[in-house]
């Protein structure tokens, strides 16, 4: 397997970051965008796998992309506009998304137009349509922004690894989850806490509306034991004409970590499929 080499662009003046696998294969490439704390060196056990190219962007405030103070800055359509300059003009993409990177995936599929080739949202979730919901979802994340910039990146990670929804990425293989909770580590309080308030749940604006303007070949997937983002997921797949919902069994939020075999068997014939 070819490890990812990475690589970098100067997007709007500022020097940005991805991972990036067999970059010399021509055809569809596969545009991955990781979640919240996350780098793209963490879609490795799946890009691994694949025989595309493959970026993967470390969004602003992550990995070794810009953590800039200001916060308009992580504005989620600005964010997706900078995944956007990843793709070549010159070629389909496939977006792909998980959690956070599933909301930025959704606005980057919007921007890429007629090079948009398929979609893959992985525990996503396309936003609250409550403005009370929103309105409490945002409280929280301001509060929480405010306190990692309090606080430090140390103390998030140990509170981000009690809350429920990450706590089964304990079933992640060890020497996957360890690398990955070492990258972690490197995170910048500002970069996270901005992340929290240009494209936190709260701050994300719904586009629900726009699932039905979607004409491309969309797998939605999720873990079992994550039953709100199945949820999310089944109604996703109805209000995307054609999209295929697949449930991993004994996976939770982190799906396609926790249960790399069982979502390859899945990614491979649909990326096989958009890329034939």
């Amino acid at each position: 397997m070819e490890g990812p080499m990475k690589i970098r662009r100067t997007i709007a003046g500022e020097t940005h970051s991805a991972s990036a696998w067999r970059t010399g294969v021509e055809g569809v490439g596969v545009l991955a965008i990781h979640g919240f704390t996350g780098s793209g060196s963490d879609w490795a056990p799946i890009a691994d796998g694949l025989s595309c190219t493959v970026l993967a962007p470390d969004l602003l405030g992550h990995g070794d992309s810009p953590a800039p103070e200001d916060r308009e800055q992580y504005r989620i359509q600005t964010v997706a506009a900078q995944c956007a300059e990843w793709c070549e003009a010159d070629r389909g993409w496939i977006v792909m998304g998980y959690s956070m990177g599933g909301r930025v995936a959704l606005r980057v599929a919007s921007i890429l137009g007629d090079r948009l080739r398929g979609l893959v949202l992985i525990s996503a979730s396309p936003g609250l349509e409550s403005p009370v919901d929103r309105s409490e979802r945002m409280a929280h994340d301001q509060a929480l922004a405010g306190r990692i910039e309090e606080s430090g990146v140390a103390w998030f990670q140990s509170h981000w690894a009690e809350q429920p929804i990450i706590q089964s990425q304990q079933q992640i293989p060890v020497a996957i989850r360890v690398a990955m909770e070492d990258r972690r580590k490197d995170n910048r309080a500002v970069g996270l806490a901005g992340s929290l308030r240009g494209m936190g749940q709260g701050a994300a604006d719904p586009v629900w509306s726009v699932l039905s303007k979607i004409d491309v070949p969309t797998l939605v997937i999720s873990g079992e034991e994550d039953g709100r983002y199945t949820e999310i997921a089944a109604r996703t797949a109805t209000e995307i004409n054609g999209a295929t919902h697949v449930r991993i069994p004994g996976a939770g939020h982190c799906t396609h970590l926790e249960a790399v075999d069982s979502v390859m068997a899945t990614l491979r014939p649909f990326i096989g499929t958009v890329s034939g």
